[in-house]
């Protein structure tokens, strides 16, 4: 194995293991839980939820694997702050989308060759003289 191939499996299995933490949280806990705030003041579980959905979907366009499958949530979850809204997807269906989205990841995470890890995403942009 080379040194680029040891650290994309290092990367992707931190990833993975971090996916599967929160599979199991969202398992653990009801939807009621989820509609509550994590700390007095602070935001909901299922706000939490819904801005990581947006933020992973918004990888696919910046590493050049697709384009946003959720935009429609932008405004809820990333541009507004939680309780902005008074109607926002119920946890049931964000625990569904975070399902589908993390499996869509790995695939192609897993797809993705290890050179390509390498090469610059598409915030990077050249100067140009």
């Amino acid at each position: 194995m080379t040194a680029n191939q040891l650290i994309v499996k290092m990367c992707l299995d931190r990833w993975n293991a971090l996916i599967k933490n929160g599979d199991n949280l969202l398992q653990s806990i009801t939807d009621e839980q989820l509609n509550k705030e994590i700390a007095v003041g602070k935001n909901r579980g299922i706000y939490v939820l819904g801005h990581l959905i947006v933020v992973h979907d918004a990888m696919l366009p910046l590493m050049d694997l697709g384009v946003k499958e959720y935009e429609n949530l932008n405004e809820i979850f990333l541009k507004s702050s939680d309780k902005t809204f008074e109607k926002i997807p119920s946890a049931q269906e964000l625990r569904v989308i975070w399902k589908n989205q993390s499996e869509f990841l790995v695939q192609k995470f897993n797809n993705l060759p290890t050179d390509e890890w390498f090469e610059k995403h598409t915030a990077v942009y050249q100067k140009i003289l």
